[in-house]
C-alpha cells in the first residue's frame, strides 16, 4: 500500500473571514483540530506571487523544515518565481495533482533508501 505525504499545512484566500487580509501578510487559522496549518487572506492581489512574500514571512516566524515545504498551483508563472526563490514547486496545470504526490512519495522513498556503496 502506498502511503502519500502528509499535508501539514496550506494557503487558502478566505474572503469571508479575512476580507482585509493581504496574500503579503498572510494571518495563520488558530482552530487547527484538523492539525493542518492554514494561512489565509481575503484580498485580491495584483501579483500572485504576493503569496510567496506572505509565506516568507510567515515561514520566518515559524519553525519549520524548508526541505518538506512545497507550493502547487496551476499558475506556471507563480510556480516559476516559487522555483526562482527556492521553494519547491509544482505545477498542477500540466499534472494532476494525484500524479504529484505518487510523484513525492516516489521520491521520499528513494531519499530514505540507504544507497549502496560501489
Amino acid at each position: 500500500m502506498q502511503r502519500h505525504p502528509i499535508i501539514a499545512g496550506i494557503v487558502v484566500r478566505d474572503r469571508e473571514h479575512f476580507p482585509q487580509v493581504s496574500a503579503n501578510n498572510l494571518r495563520v487559522v488558530t482552530d487547527r483540530s484538523h492539525r493542518i496549518m492554514i494561512a489565509s487572506y481575503g484580498l485580491h492581489s495584483q501579483k500572485e506571487t504576493d503569496i510567496l512574500d506572505g509565506f516568507s514571512k510567515l515561514f520566518s516566524n515559524l519553525n519549520l523544515d524548508s526541505n518538506r515545504l512545497l507550493f502547487i498551483d496551476n499558475c506556471s508563472e507563480f510556480i516559476k518565481e516559487a522555483t526562482q526563490r527556492r521553494w519547491r514547486a509544482r505545477d498542477a496545470s500540466s499534472t494532476s495533482f494525484k500524479k504529484i504526490l505518487e510523484e513525492l512519495y516516489q521520491e521520499e522513498t528513494k531519499a530514505k533508501t540507504p544507497q549502496k556503496q560501489t
